[in-house]
């Protein structure tokens, strides 16, 4: 299997009364709650082939390890190679572990 990398996004939600919506950090800087998506794509494709959804209000070191685990139970940890955006010492120490 080719090398894949970890994508992050958010989705803000006008709608009320929908699972997993809540306040976050907003990069966009809008005023509304969101929902997070994890996702592991291709390298070579970009196709994602694993994604997940969060609440609105994880944060990225969450929203890695969670991914981290499923890929591990799936056995596919080590296809993962990880997006720049992902420098913070906590993930770079999670990563090893």
């Amino acid at each position: 299997m080719s090398k894949c990398g970890s994508r992050r996004s958010s989705f803000s939600i006008y709608s009320k009364g929908i699972d997993n919506v809540e306040w976050g950090y907003n990069r966009d800087k809008e005023d509304l709650p969101q929902i997070n998506m994890g996702m592991v794509c291709c390298e070579n494709s970009g196709l994602p082939f694993f994604y997940k959804l969060f609440t609105g209000s994880i944060v990225d070191v969450s929203t890695i390890h969670n991914i981290l685990k499923d890929l591990q139970a799936y056995h596919l940890k080590d296809v993962l190679n990880m997006e720049p955006f992902i420098t913070e010492i906590k993930n770079l120490i999670l990563l090893h572990r």
